[in-house]
């Protein structure tokens, strides 16, 4: 029997469209494909999310690829709260399901600041029992490694039998179905 429901948050809960942000920054097709490139889809987000570096290391370490001005990189990185948004059809579900009497937590990669402004800032967050966020975890473990699965079900006594895990990301649901 289901008892517990794992949440992953970018792209279930939360939207992140990194395109998009760039493009409402006005930057053109060009400079959006190298700042995707050099900052969404660089080592140091991943860092960012393993909590390995804070984002004056990532800052620095991506202004050293030489392509993007300092300046433009801590715009991006200080504004891109604002296109982590609340996905309004999905996160109403989440107290539906707790007001049938699952129990909720979260599994996400993160970054730590973004993180922490969102969890002020958005009530769904309330219903849940607990979680893991990459960036808490000083392990340098992110999805898909099993780790930061079993950190989940060790902290919080939880049988993958009676779990049901809800991620955008296929290989991040491959891992949690290895485990039942």
């Amino acid at each position: 029997m289901i008892k517990n429901v794992i949440f992953d948050l970018g792209r279930v809960l939360i939207n992140f469209d990194p395109e998009t942000y760039l493009k409402e920054l006005g930057l053109n097709s060009d400079d959006r494909k190298i700042y995707l490139n050099d900052i969404f889809k660089g080592s140091e987000w991943l860092d960012l999310d393993r909590g390995v570096i804070d984002e004056e290391q990532a800052i620095e370490t991506i202004v050293a690829k030489g392509r993007i001005k300092e300046k433009e990189v801590r715009k991006v990185l200080d504004e891109r709260i604002h296109f982590f948004t609340e996905l309004s059809l999905n996160s109403p579900l989440v107290k539906k399901i707790k007001d049938k009497g699952y129990k909720l937590y979260i599994l996400s990669n993160f970054p730590k600041i973004p993180f922490e402004i969102l969890f002020k800032k958005y009530e769904f967050f309330r219903n849940f029992d607990g979680g893991v966020i990459s960036y808490e975890e000083g392990v340098n473990v992110i999805k898909p490694d099993s780790r930061i699965y079993d950190i989940l079900l060790s902290r919080y006594n939880l049988l993958p039998e009676e779990t049901v895990f809800i991620d955008d990301t296929l290989v991040n649901i491959e891992k949690a179905e290895e485990y039942g």
